[in-house]
C-alpha cells in the first residue's frame, strides 16, 4: 500500500516529523511514533486509520515520555470516535495504564460522566462495555488519582446510566465499597 502512495506518504511522514519533533532528521536509536504524532497534530481520520494499518505495533506503545497510549490520548482529548477506532484496531490497549496507573476505562468513565454532548451518550454504553471486557480488572481497582472505583466516579457527576452499566458489568464491586 505504501508503494502506491509513494512520495505522498513520504511527504506526510516528513510533515508530521517536522511539526511534531521540529526536525526532519532521523535519530538511529529513537523510533518515531507516527500514530502519536498524528493524533496530537489532529490529522484527519483517514490518514490516522492508514497509519494504524501500517504501524499496528504503535497502538500498544506509550509515547516517548511514557505517559499514554494512543487510545488513552484520544480518550483524554474527548475524541470518542477515534478512541473507538483505536480500540477496535487493538483492544489490548485497554490493558495498558498511563504513567499514573490509570486504565482507559477510568478515563472513559470520567470523560463520559462529565460530558453533556449527545454524541457521547450513544457511545457510552457499548464503548464502556467493550473497555470493561478488555480489562475487567480495571473496574475492581480504584483509580490511583481519585481513589474511586469506576461506578463511584460516575456517581460523582450523577450519570445514572453509566453507574447502572458499570454495576451491571461487575456487581461484585459493591461488596468492597459499602
Amino acid at each position: 500500500m505504501v508503494q502506491r502512495l509513494g512520495s505522498l506518504w513520504d511527504t506526510i511522514l516528513l510533515i508530521c516529523r517536522a511539526e511534531f519533533e521540529w526536525t526532519t532528521t532521523i535519530e538511529a536509536n529513537k523510533t518515531f511514533l507516527l500514530l502519536d504524532a498524528m493524533l496530537k497534530l489532529k490529522c484527519t481520520a483517514g490518514i490516522v486509520h492508514l497509519a494504524m494499518k501500517l504501524y499496528p505495533e504503535q497502538l500498544l506503545l506509550t509515547n516517548h515520555d511514557g505517559r499514554e497510549t494512543p487510545l488513552m490520548y484520544a480518550l483524554k482529548g474527548g475524541e470518542w470516535e477515534m478512541a473507538q477506532d483505536l480500540f477496535r484496531a487493538e483492544p489490548r490497549a485497554a490493558q495498558i495504564p498511563d504513567q499514573w496507573g490509570r486504565f482507559p476505562l477510568y478515563e472513559a468513565v470520567a470523560r463520559l460522566s462529565s460530558s453533556t454532548s449527545p454524541n457521547t451518550s450513544s457511545l457510552s454504553s457499548s464503548f464502556l462495555h467493550d473497555l470493561f471486557l478488555a480489562e475487567p480488572q480495571a473496574a475492581t481497582i480504584p483509580d490511583p488519582t481519585t481513589n474511586l472505583l469506576c461506578f463511584q466516579e460516575a456517581a460523582t457527576t450523577g450519570n445514572v446510566q453509566s453507574i447502572y452499566q458499570l454495576l451491571r458489568y461487575n456487581p461484585f464491586v459493591l461488596r468492597g465499597s459499602l
